[in-house]
């Protein structure tokens, strides 16, 4: 799905004015609109959510009310709770798969506790699969100072990170972007994030981070939400999540 951040987000907040789209039990065709329409507990189990890996402590929880930011229309269903720690469990959703073009995510993320300084990720996408591994384009934060995060963004276990120079509050919600350009080469995929970029521009602002993927995906072919055990304060709500 290869188009602009403004043409992305504008075609699916168009979407998501009408009604939500139907989804198949199995994966999501794109674009998708995910509002998190769905029981309060935990997500597993409905909409098409499984559980990724295999640690199951602390489920990731659906909980009451959803998040808002000006600009957009006003959200519908609940939003998701996620924390970290030991062994927590993480989700993800299949969506049809992705091979070449770039792919946009964006969701609001309101940060209720930024835990330490070094970080960790909450977000990210892979191939399809509950038993993937090949976490991309994984979306992080971590504390600044008092009441301040930053987001920081990885595509392998062990890289540095890039982060944010600025800083941003917590407790209010925030828009973000994620990309992830496929490209036909080897090594030569990019990952980018842009936190609360400028509504109403047809052409897109420069990312806040960008950062070369080195080990490609073959094919995109999941979204996930990740409680790791890095930033164990670590307190985060996600809602309006579109791909």
């Amino acid at each position: 799905m290869k188009q602009t951040i403004m043409q992305f987000v504008f075609v699916l907040l168009a979407s998501s004015l009408t009604q939500r789209p139907l989804i198949s039990p199995a994966q999501s065709s794109l674009p998708w609109y995910e509002p998190f329409d769905y029981s309060v507990g935990n997500i597993v189990g409905q909409g098409g959510w499984t559980q990724t890996g295999a640690w199951n402590v602390s489920p990731v929880q659906i909980q009451a009310a959803s998040l808002n930011y000006p600009g957009l229309p006003a959200s519908l269903g609940q939003k998701v709770l996620l924390g970290n720690g030991t062994n927590f469990q993480d989700v993800g959703r299949d969506i049809v798969g992705q091979t070449v073009g770039t792919v946009y995510a964006s969701f609001l993320l309101q940060v209720q506790n930024p835990g330490n300084t070094t970080g960790d990720y909450f977000f990210h996408v892979s191939s399809a699969g509950s038993a993937a591994q090949d976490f991309r384009a994984r979306v992080m934060v971590r504390q600044a100072s008092a009441g301040q995060f930053q987001i920081g963004l990885s595509n392998n276990t062990g890289d540095t990170p890039v982060w944010t120079s600025a800083s941003f509050p917590t407790g209010i919600p925030h828009l973000v972007v994620a990309a992830y350009e496929l490209n036909t080469d080897v090594g030569d995929d990019v990952a980018r994030v842009w936190l609360t970029p400028p509504l109403g521009h047809i052409l897109p602002p420069p990312p806040d981070l960008s950062l070369p993927v080195l080990n490609d995906l073959t094919t995109l072919g999941r979204v996930g939400l990740r409680q790791g055990s890095g930033n164990t304060s670590l307190t985060l709500l996600v809602d309006e999540l579109r791909v």
